[in-house]
C-alpha cells in the first residue's frame, strides 16, 4: 500500500486540483446512480449489488454496458474506478475518497490528514468485510420463501416444542383430508400476503414446504418419524428463542405492514381450523406464547 496516497489519490491538493478530482469523481458517480451523491450509508448499499459476493456477473456488464459514453471525466485510478471501453464505474472505494474530499472543500482544506486516511480505509475495509460476511452467512443459513417460514411460524404457535407435542404431517395425498387442505390454506394465507407462492396440494409428510423448512432450519426444527402413517415436526429443546431470532430476521426483508397482514393471516387461519388440528394433531396453542411470538416477530410492533 502506497501510504502517499489514499486510494490512488494524492493526499494534498491545490485548489484546483481537489475540484477537479470532485468534479471527476461527482461524474463517475452520476454516471453510475444518474443522480448526485446522496448519502454515504445508502450510496454504499447501493454499490453491494454490483460489488458484494455473489453479485451477478451479468448485472455488473449491464451496468457498464448502460455508463454514458461521456463518463469518462479525467484517468482516475483503478481503486475508484473500474475501466472498460472508454467507461469508468466507480467502486466503494471511490464513493468513500468522494466524500473525504467533499469534506476538505467544504472545510477548505487541501491535505488529507491521517486520521482521515485511517476511517476511510477503516470504512473501505468494513464494507467490503460485512458484504463478503453477509454473503458467507446466507450460504451457510440458505434462504427461505414465505411458505416454509409460515411452517416454521405454525410449529411455534401451535405449541409443538417437543417430540410428543410435534406438528403432524400424515402421509397420505392432500386431497384426501381435510386437516391438509386446511394447513396447506393457512400457510398459503401467509405466503400469498407476502408475495411468494402459495404451495400446492400434496402429502404434507414430502411437501416441499415442510422439507424446506426442517432442512434449512435444521438446527432449530426437527422431524421425528410417527407411530402412524406421518411424521412429526417440533422445535429443539432451548432453540425457540434462536428460531424466532431466525424467523424475525428473514422477515425483516419485507416491509412491517405486510408481515403484520401475514401473520395475522396465519393466526386467523389457525384460529379457524383449531378445532380440526387438535383433533388430528393435537393443539397447544397458549395466548400468552402466540402473543410473545407475534411480537418477537415484528419487533413489538403487533
Amino acid at each position: 500500500m502506497n501510504t502517499n496516497t489514499l486510494f490512488g489519490a494524492p493526499l494534498g491538493f491545490t485548489p484546483s486540483g481537489l475540484q477537479e478530482w470532485v468534479d471527476s469523481l461527482t461524474s463517475c458517480w452520476r454516471a453510475y446512480a444518474g443522480q448526485g451523491p446522496q448519502s454515504l450509508s445508502g450510496d454504499l448499499n447501493t454499490l453491494k449489488t454490483i460489488y458484494a459476493h455473489g453479485a451477478s456477473a451479468a448485472k455488473l456488464r449491464k451496468t457498464f454496458a448502460e455508463l454514458p459514453d461521456d463518463a469518462l471525466q479525467m484517468d482516475l485510478p483503478s481503486e475508484v474506478a473500474l475501466s472498460a471501453d472508454g467507461r469508468q464505474l466507480i467502486t466503494p472505494e471511490g464513493r468513500i475518497l468522494l466524500d473525504v474530499l467533499l469534506r476538505l472543500r467544504r472545510t477548505e482544506d487541501h491535505v488529507i490528514g491521517p486520521d482521515e486516511q485511517v476511517r476511510a480505509l477503516a470504512l473501505a475495509a468494513s464494507t467490503r468485510s460485512s458484504w463478503y460476511e453477509a454473503w458467507a452467512m446466507k450460504q451457510v443459513a440458505g434462504s427461505l420463501s414465505p411458505a416454509p417460514v409460515a411452517a416454521a411460524i405454525l410449529v411455534l404457535v401451535n405449541g409443538s416444542t417437543t417430540p410428543d407435542r410435534g406438528f403432524y404431517l400424515p402421509d397420505v395425498d392432500a386431497h384426501a383430508t381435510d386437516y391438509q387442505e386446511a394447513v396447506l390454506q393457512l400457510l398459503g394465507d401467509f405466503s400469498d400476503t407476502l408475495g411468494g407462492k402459495r404451495p400446492t396440494p400434496a402429502p404434507l409428510q414430502s411437501h416441499w414446504v415442510f422439507t424446506q423448512a426442517t432442512r434449512v432450519l435444521s438446527r432449530d426444527l426437527a422431524r421425528l418419524n410417527d407411530t402412524g402413517s406421518g411424521s412429526r415436526v417440533y422445535v429443539r429443546p432451548e432453540r425457540e428463542g434462536h428460531l424466532l431470532h431466525d424467523l424475525a430476521a428473514r422477515l425483516d426483508r419485507y416491509s412491517a405492514p405486510t408481515v403484520v397482514r401475514g401473520l395475522r393471516a396465519l393466526v386467523e387461519g389457525y384460529n379457524q381450523h383449531r378445532g380440526l388440528i387438535a383433533v388430528v394433531s393435537g393443539s397447544y396453542e397458549r395466548a400468552a406464547n402466540t402473543r410473545m411470538i407475534l411480537a418477537s416477530l415484528t419487533h413489538g410492533g403487533m
